[in-house]
């Protein structure tokens, strides 16, 4: 395997290359408060967090971005909630210093928590990439190139090119793929991967970028460019860079779109979640909104409700366990 791949620099790619940079412009003259921010971005990671669940199968919907509290508890809520920490996790972090094998299979522990038996391990079996009809069109590496492979790509990662980093992230993408480091998961953390590549190398889109919406869309042409056998990749590149196009102007449309200041901004996620539900089911018991925040500690479940209940958004009827709790009438 050629790390890194061959790829025609078309005129095509100069024209997408242009565009968004022109698109990054643009969020530079944006200056939405913190607090709008903080919402958007908020919005913004779970929408990529929910195209990269349907790529692979996931069945949730738009709606489910709206309503992402009130969902019961499901595999396809829990590939979602892993895929929003790992993209929350990578903008945290500063990655100025280089990426390492470990920091990949830090990845894969975030997205494949509970998923997967062998999260955070590097594949030792054979694998191959199927397309949406469940045919083989690629087989993978084998295990023993699965290490020299990821530490020639992470070298190449963290080695600054002539070209376009944005090339540069197209084609590290592909090439992940293509090794396919773990038995499990390699599509969604390959995603995950793009964002820590765009923060990296200092791509500042203010957690905006939703690319994988694109992918999802044209998911059939992904999935047949990634299992090509042609040498050159320039069509591949084109499509990452195409859906940074979608993603970028997205992000921008939200961004320009204005939100009247509500006093729920204020309320960190968990909390605002907790208000929706008691929206939806008022007069609920303490164990009623415990089955439905089960991974939430019972303490800290409890210092929320008091929380939401000193700063007057919900009130809390009766005094023993068997109290209920209600939102508090505008």
């Amino acid at each position: 395997m050629k790390i890194p791949p061959y790829f025609t620099e078309s005129s095509k790619i100069t024209r997408l290359l242009d565009q968004i940079e022109e698109l990054l412009a643009k969020y530079n003259t944006i200056k939405p408060s913190d607090l709008v921010l903080k919402f958007k971005r908020r919005a913004s990671i779970l929408k990529s967090s929910l195209y990269s669940a349907r790529i692979e199968g996931n069945k949730l919907d738009d709606s489910s971005i709206r309503s992402f509290a009130l969902l019961p508890k499901s595999v396809a809520k829990l590939e979602l909630s892993n895929l929003v920490r790992a993209i929350e996790y990578v903008h945290k972090q500063n990655w100025s210093d280089g990426v390492k094998v470990q920091d990949l299979k830090n990845l894969h522990s975030l997205v494949m928590k509970d998923l997967y038996t062998g999260s955070g391990s590097l594949r030792l079996e054979p694998s191959a990439i199927y397309n949406m009809a469940g045919v083989a069109v690629y087989l993978c590496p084998a295990v023993t190139d699965v290490v020299p492979l990821t530490t020639e790509l992470l070298g190449y990662i963290n080695t600054k090119q002539v070209y376009s980093p944005l090339v540069q992230v197209a084609l590290s993408h592909f090439v992940f793929e293509k090794i396919h480091p773990f038995l499990d998961g390699n599509g969604r953390v390959g995603r995950v991967f793009i964002h820590l590549l765009m923060k990296k190398y200092s791509y500042d889109t203010l957690g905006m970028l939703s690319f994988e919406e694109y992918i999802d869309k044209n998911r059939q042409d992904y999935y047949d460019l990634l299992g090509s056998d042609s040498s050159d990749v320039g069509g591949f590149v084109e499509f990452i860079l195409e859906s940074f196009v979608y993603g970028l102007q997205s992000g921008l449309n939200s961004l320009q779109e204005v939100v009247p200041i509500s006093p729920l901004m204020y309320l960190m996620p968990r909390r605002q979640e907790i208000l929706a539900l008691l929206t939806d089911h008022p007069h609920s018991s303490f164990d009623f909104l415990h089955r439905r925040f089960f991974s939430v500690p019972a303490r800290t479940l409890r210092y929320d409700l008091k929380y939401l209940c000193d700063h007057g958004y919900i009130i809390k009827i009766g005094s023993t366990n068997g109290a209920l709790y209600t939102p508090k009438a505008s």
